[in-house]
């Protein structure tokens, strides 16, 4: 999987919180050909900072080409700076990705997916083949969700950097049939993190 550098400049506007939020994002940074610019990626957050979800607006592959602007593999990194309220820490449970894809005969639509704190805490990438479940061209929504073997609890008061790195790639069949994939939150999927909580040792 390629990983492409972090861009440091411009990120979309974090979640905005309320007081009662016990997790924030403070700031999201986008690189890749599946998130290339601020505005391709959103966020919000939900059930007082335990739920985030975010969206992809550029996130698509195609081949063969329908047009020259298609591309048949796409990554994203999104690195994000967490920030808790004081006194709480936290832990990631599970990233659900979800989005769409289609085969024809012999094709290839595939995933690829990991996330990991800076502190090198997280899950290695996993790979899936065949997110298009039958090689008949039907568009099918997929979801995959990883979760968290066992619950890192992050330091109390300290900000924290999550990134998630994605890729997407497609490969026609033998007789140059079409595959497509997408991990879009066009069609209401939406990209979730779940956070567990629990106030710090005094």
């Amino acid at each position: 999987m390629t990983t492409a550098s972090l861009v440091t400049a411009g990120s979309p506007p974090a979640a905005a919180g309320d007081p009662d939020d016990i997790l924030t994002i403070e700031s999201i940074k986008t690189s890749g050909t599946g998130c290339p610019t601020p505005d391709s990626v959103t966020s919000e957050i939900q059930d007082h900072g335990k739920v985030f979800v975010v969206g992809f607006y550029s996130y698509e592959v195609r081949a063969p080409k329908a047009v020259s602007t298609d591309l048949a593999v796409k990554t994203c990194r999104l690195s994000l700076k967490m920030k808790q309220k004081p006194g709480y820490t936290y832990a990631l449970v599970s990233v659900n990705f979800r989005g769409g894809a289609s085969r024809g005969k012999d094709a290839r639509a595939r995933f690829v997916g990991n996330y990991a704190f800076t502190s090198g805490t997280g899950n290695p990438p996993v790979v899936y083949d065949d997110i298009a479940p039958k090689d008949d061209s039907v568009a099918y929504e997929w979801a995959r969700r990883q979760e968290t073997k066992e619950f890192v609890w992050m330091p109390c008061d300290q900000a924290a950097y999550l990134n998630i790195q994605t890729q997407l790639d497609v490969r026609p069949g033998l007789n140059n049939t079409s595959a497509w994939a997408d991990l879009s939150s066009t069609d209401g999927r939406f990209t979730t993190l779940e956070f567990r909580h629990k106030q710090c040792d005094k």
